[in-house]
C-alpha cells in the first residue's frame, strides 16, 4: 500500500511539474515574442491610424464592483489620442457578454464622456474572444497595423495572435493600460498562465478558425476604415443632403456576390454609420439573390473608385415600403419626426425585403427593436405591413415572416395612450410615441 502511494506521488508531482513547465515555455515564447512591441513609454510608441482597444466590462461580474481594467484601458486610449498617436479608436469586444452588458457601448460612452469624439470611434461587437478582436481588426476593417490598447499580459497575447494565425498584418505595437493593484488583479495574472497554454492549443488544433467567420451584423455606430481604394470596395457620394444628413456608402462584396455597404450619415458635425447586408441603389443595383453576376460586374468595374450619384427612392407598386434604396426616411411611429430605415435583402420569400427602423435620438440612431418593427430577433421589419398614416395604425398580417404564407388574420398596431418610448443619451431623456397593438382582426376559415 504504501509502495502505491509513493508511485501515486510521484507521478502526481510529475505530472504537475510538467504542467508548471509547460505553462512557463508557453509564457516564455510569448513574452519573448512581444518584447519591444509592447510599451508602457508613450512616447516610444509610433504614430498608427488606428488603435485596438479590446474590451471589458465596466463592473467586475462578480460582487459588481468597479473594475479598474476598464477605467485604466479607457485612461490609456484617451492618452493615445490626446497625444496625436492615433486618430480612430476601434472598440473590440462582446455587445452581449455574460451579465448582459454591451462592452463596446460602454467602452464608448466612457471615451465620449471624455471629450473623444463619437466620429472617432468604431465599435466592433464581434470580439468575444482576444483572437476574434486581431482577427476581425484585419479580415473585417482590413486593418494591415493598429496599436493595441489593454494591459501589458493582454497586449503579450493579443499580439502573439495576431502575428501567428495567418493575418495580412505588419508593425503591431501595444501600448500599456495600468495594471491594477488588487487581489482580484493577482488572480487574472495567474489565469493568463492558463490562458497562454489554451492559446497554443488553439493554434495547434486550428479552433481559431471558426474566430475567422465574422457573423453577418450590423457593425452599429462604426465607420469605414479601409480606404475605398483597397480591397472590393468603392465608395458612393451623394450628390445632395439627405433629411439633412451628408451621406457616403463603401460597397463592398459580401458571401454570394451580394453587394454590401457601411453607409455614414453626417450632421452637425456628428457623424454614425450603419451597416446593410445589400446596397440596393436605382442607380446601380438591386442588391439581392437575382442580381449576382450585375453585382459583381459593378465591383469590377468601380472597384477602387469614388463616385457622386443622386439619391433616388423607389418603391414597387406591390410593396409597401421602398426597397430599391439602401436607406430612407419615413415617420414610421407617427410623432412628426422622420425614422432611418435600413434596407437588407434577407429574407429569400418571394423577393421580399426587411427593414430596421432607427430613431435618431442627439445625432445617435437608437434601433427600435419591439414588434411591429423588429418582430423577430434576426430579421427586422418586414415589408408586409401595411401604413395608414391618417388613422396612425399600422396593420400587419400573422403569422408574420417567412413562410407564413398562408395568413390567419391581421394585427392592428397604433399609438399608445397610456406610455412614451423612453431613450436616454448623455444622462438626458427623451420621449416618442409608444406603437401597441389596438386590435385583432380573424380571418374566416373555409
Amino acid at each position: 500500500m504504501k509502495k502505491n502511494t509513493k508511485i501515486f506521488v510521484w507521478i502526481l508531482g510529475i505530472f504537475v511539474a510538467s504542467c508548471l513547465a509547460l505553462m512557463m515555455i508557453c509564457n516564455q515564447i510569448v513574452v519573448s515574442s512581444a518584447e519591444g512591441k509592447v510599451l508602457s513609454d508613450i512616447d516610444r510608441v509610433k504614430h498608427n491610424k488606428v488603435g485596438l482597444l479590446l474590451g471589458t466590462t465596466p463592473q467586475a461580474r462578480i460582487g459588481r464592483i468597479t473594475n479598474y481594467f476598464f477605467i485604466y484601458r479607457i485612461d490609456a486610449a484617451e492618452q493615445l489620442y490626446r497625444a496625436g498617436k492615433i486618430e480612430k479608436i476601434l472598440i473590440s469586444g462582446d455587445d452581449h457578454s455574460l451579465d448582459g452588458v454591451n462592452e463596446t457601448e460602454c467602452m464608448r460612452d466612457s471615451l465620449v464622456a471624455r471629450g473623444i469624439p463619437a466620429s472617432s470611434i468604431i465599435l466592433d461587437g464581434k470580439g468575444y474572444r482576444t483572437i476574434c478582436s486581431v482577427i476581425n481588426a484585419n479580415k473585417v476593417y482590413g486593418l494591415k497595423s493598429f496599436i493595441i490598447i489593454s494591459q501589458k499580459f493582454h497586449n503579450e497575447r493579443a499580439i502573439y495572435q495576431a502575428e501567428h494565425v495567418g493575418l495580412d498584418v505588419k508593425n503591431i505595437q501595444a501600448y500599456n493600460a495600468k495594471m491594477p493593484k488588487s487581489r482580484r488583479a493577482f488572480l487574472t495574472t495567474i489565469r493568463e498562465y492558463f490562458a497562454r497554454v489554451k492559446m497554443f492549443l488553439d493554434l495547434m488544433i486550428n479552433d481559431y478558425e471558426n474566430s475567422k467567420i465574422v457573423p453577418d451584423t450590423q457593425f452599429d455606430n462604426s465607420m469605414s476604415i479601409v480606404d475605398s481604394t483597397c480591397c472590393d470596395s468603392f465608395t458612393v457620394v451623394y450628390r445632395q443632403s439627405v433629411n439633412g444628413y451628408k451621406v457616403k456608402a463603401t460597397i463592398k462584396m459580401e458571401e454570394y456576390e451580394i453587394n454590401n455597404a457601411d453607409i455614414t450619415f453626417i450632421k452637425d458635425k456628428k457623424s454614425f454609420a450603419l451597416h446593410t447586408t445589400s446596397f440596393g441603389d436605382s442607380a446601380f443595383n438591386k442588391g439581392g439573390w437575382g442580381m449576382l453576376d450585375e453585382n459583381q460586374e459593378i465591383m469590377e468595374k468601380y472597384r477602387g473608385k469614388t463616385l457622386e450619384i443622386d439619391y433616388h427612392k423607389t418603391k414597387v407598386d406591390w410593396k409597401t415600403m421602398p426597397d430599391e434604396a439602401p436607406f430612407f426616411f419615413m415617420d414610421l411611429d407617427f410623432d412628426g419626426t422622420k425614422e432611418l430605415v435600413i434596407v437588407h435583402y434577407t429574407m429569400a420569400v418571394r423577393n421580399h425585403d426587411s427593414y430596421d427602423v432607427y430613431r435618431l435620438v442627439n445625432g445617435k440612431p437608437v434601433l427600435i427593436n419591439y414588434p411591429p418593427y423588429r418582430p423577430y430577433e434576426d430579421t427586422g421589419m418586414t415589408d408586409y405591413p401595411e401604413f395608414d398614416f391618417k388613422k396612425k395604425t399600422i396593420s400587419c398580417p400573422y403569422p408574420e415572416g417567412p413562410g407564413g404564407l398562408g395568413y390567419e388574420g391581421r394585427i392592428i398596431y397604433g399609438v399608445s395612450k397610456q406610455q412614451k418610448d423612453t431613450i436616454n443619451v448623455n444622462g438626458k431623456k427623451y420621449y416618442f410615441n409608444h406603437i401597441e397593438v389596438i386590435d385583432r382582426i380573424q380571418y374566416e376559415k373555409d
